[in-house]
């Protein structure tokens, strides 16, 4: 046969060699997705110059005579999984071909059944001392939330604590700056500071013997008594027209306690109506006069539930200690006892430590007394709530040792509400109605200090509005 023109025709290459020839597909197999890498990668792109090897098989071993060059031993793939893959490879974790049962076997080879079996001993002791640690961790919360229920109705024992120590400036300290006496006034009647309870101001103020201001609280509605504890760390305040009892920390100068709801009336669990006198005895316990329910309360705070009561609402009559007839002041006494004062009918009540009843006073020229309080002994001093006023000291007989009883002029008082004496004997006495704070030279019953302006109440420096209570600090 001729030759066509230009020459014998070219023989068709022969196809490219297979390196990883394909198996015949079996029905139930999944093929690759069209277009997708290989599984495990490209393996031929890169032979080794001396033996023509892709690198990954090359490090492995050539397959051997009569074995197709695609298809690893499960070993061999494993291992290449745990090689680290070349750039461009697949993520990590591509090659794991292994079954579950594999793992397990190489697990075993890896570690004796001696070793698993200590290990997972250890694990076990981990467990333990995790869960005990939470046990002990959850028995300190449980012991740590008994000690603040304890603390927190410590009221309800009987046994009260007293308060604990605070720090910052004394009721005491030493006060300087300008001060505001009224003419005529000698500082060497007083021998220290006092504290008044400015009622219509709505403050208090400490005020030396010059008649300097210390500080003053100016935050409270119509504070009527207001009186130091023993340690004069903290204050005991009446707001009685707003039914409320206040403690005053003196240190951070802040209410730290309150019982009764302001401007709420009641007889019930933390409620007052008309509250005369409150005062912070020795033993931590706080003794409310709650003149118009008639009784006697005693709280510790911070619990709001009596942990005593003496009288009862609506059961006004003169019967102590179980009956009281609007009781306007308790001041305690220096045996632990207490005064307390029944507006009306006027009878003046002293009971012991344990509440039982030792006098009952009635004194003459007392029509309507108000704050009692002991001087010595049995000797006690009272005002007269009236107009003009009076102040009288007197023995649990009734007999009046002093009095004080000018009826008019500048000497006359105006419903005064608090006569404390002194330790030299004069009297300090809050002329409430008047505006003013006195002292009466007991001997020559003239008036010797005078803190306000007679019948002017007003905030101003050197003024005063209805004081209600003036005491000294000891």
């Amino acid at each position: 046969m001729d030759e066509p023109p230009g020459g014998p025709p070219e023989e068709p290459p022969e196809p490219p060699e297979r390196r990883f020839p394909e198996e015949p597909w079996t029905p139930g197999e999944l093929l690759p997705p069209a277009e997708e890498p290989h599984p495990h990668g490209e393996f031929v792109e890169h032979e080794t110059e001396e033996t023509g090897v892709p690198d990954e098989i090359g490090e492995l071993g050539a397959p051997e005579e009569g074995e197709p060059a695609g298809e690893l031993e499960e070993t061999q793939m494993h291992l290449l999984d745990e090689e680290e893959p070349a750039e461009g490879a697949p993520a990590e974790g591509a090659y794991h071909a292994l079954e579950e049962t594999d793992y397990l076997a190489l697990e075993e080879e890896v570690h004796s059944p001696a070793e698993l079996r200590e290990r997972r001993a250890a694990e076990r002791a981990a467990r333990r001392r995790v869960g005990r640690q939470r046990l002990a961790v959850l028995l300190v919360a449980v012991v740590a939330l008994v000690v603040i229920i304890v603390i927190a109705t410590n009221g309800g024992s009987g046994k009260p604590t007293p308060p604990p120590p605070s720090t910052g400036p004394s009721l005491s300290a030493a006060i300087t700056g300008k001060g505001y006496l009224a003419a005529g006034s000698s500082s060497s009647a007083l021998p220290g500071n006092i504290l008044v309870a400015d009622e219509n101001n709505h403050r208090l103020l400490l005020l030396s013997p010059e008649g300097q201001l210390g500080w003053s609280y100016p935050r409270l509605n119509g504070p009527s008594d207001a009186y130091p504890s023993a340690t004069n760390r903290s204050i005991a305040v009446t707001e009685h027209s707003n039914f409320q009892v206040l403690v005053l920390g003196v240190s951070r100068r802040s209410i730290d306690y309150h019982y009764g709801h302001s401007g709420v009336p009641g007889s019930g669990v933390d409620r007052l109506h008309d509250p005369g006198t409150a005062q912070r005895l020795a033993n931590g316990q706080l003794v409310i006069a709650d003149k118009s329910n008639c009784r006697i309360l005693f709280v510790v705070p911070p619990s709001h539930h009596p942990v005593l009561t003496l009288g009862r609402p609506h059961a006004c009559r003169h019967d102590p200690p179980t009956r009281f007839s609007y009781p306007d002041a308790v001041f305690p006494t220096s045996d632990g006892g207490l005064v307390v004062t029944e507006f009306t009918p006027a009878w003046i009540d002293v009971l012991s430590a344990h509440h039982t009843l030792l006098d009952e006073i009635r004194v003459s020229g007392l029509s309507a007394p108000y704050d009692a309080n002991q001087v010595s002994g049995d000797e006690y001093i009272a005002t007269n709530h009236a107009h003009p006023g009076a102040v009288e000291e007197f023995n649990t007989a009734g007999k009046v040792l002093w009095s004080y009883d000018v009826a008019s002029g500048p000497g006359e008082l105006y419903d005064p509400t608090l006569a404390e004496a002194l330790p030299d004997g004069n009297v300090l006495v809050s002329d409430s109605r008047n505006d003013r704070v006195i002292v009466i030279d007991r001997a020559t019953k003239k008036i010797i200090w005078q803190y306000g302006h007679t019948g002017k109440g007003t905030g101003a420096y050197g003024f005063l509005h209805t004081p209600d209570s003036a005491v000294l600090i000891r």
